[in-house]
């Protein structure tokens, strides 16, 4: 579950270094999954239309990504240890 959330640190940090601009942050970020992860969207996105899958903004693409691979408890138990924070 950590990794998860590191996985996507790491990307958005990759972002900012190469200016990745908003409607390309997706696509960067699909050519950096591996294995399992990639089978996941395949199968998670199986039902969009031609037109809807290039548009899956990084928010969404981030949300489905923390719900298939970050249980709920621990996506609690981050946000009280963010929000107690001191």
């Amino acid at each position: 579950p950590i990794a998860a959330m590191r996985w996507i640190l790491d990307i958005e940090g990759c972002f900012f270094t190469c200016s990745c601009t908003e409607h390309l942050r997706v696509r960067f970020a699909l050519n950096q999954l591996l294995l399992g992860a990639k089978d996941w969207w395949k199968f998670a996105t199986a039902h969009y239309s031609p037109v809807e899958l290039p548009v899956v903004t990084w928010e969404r693409f981030t949300a489905m990504f923390q719900e298939e691979y970050v249980p709920q408890v621990e996506r609690e138990r981050l946000a009280q240890e963010f929000l107690t924070f001191k």
